[in-house]
């Protein structure tokens, strides 16, 4: 099965297994105790999108829309012209 990019799965396995696998362990799993929060392959993620999209909101200083939606206009800046 060829992707697009012209890529096949044996060569992205190949990448994921010498790169992405052990960068992640190196970096990312050593740091994973000092998140506020870790979204799990197996969670619920819509669960936890929305805690990060309030706490995000938080602090830019946005207050939460109807529909859960925001943008760069709805937030607060501490001085004129600090949006651009």
């Amino acid at each position: 099965m060829w992707w697009s990019g012209g890529r096949n799965v044996e060569s992205v396995l190949t990448q994921y297994q010498s790169t992405v696998r052990p960068m992640h362990e190196r970096h990312v799993k050593p740091t994973r105790k000092y998140a506020d929060l870790v979204m799990r392959n197996g969670g619920e993620v819509k669960e936890g999108s929305k805690l990060l999209v309030s706490a995000v909101q938080s602090l830019m200083g946005c207050g939460a829309r109807e529909g859960g939606s925001w943008t760069k206009s709805d937030r607060r800046p501490e001085k004129e012209g600090t949006m651009e």
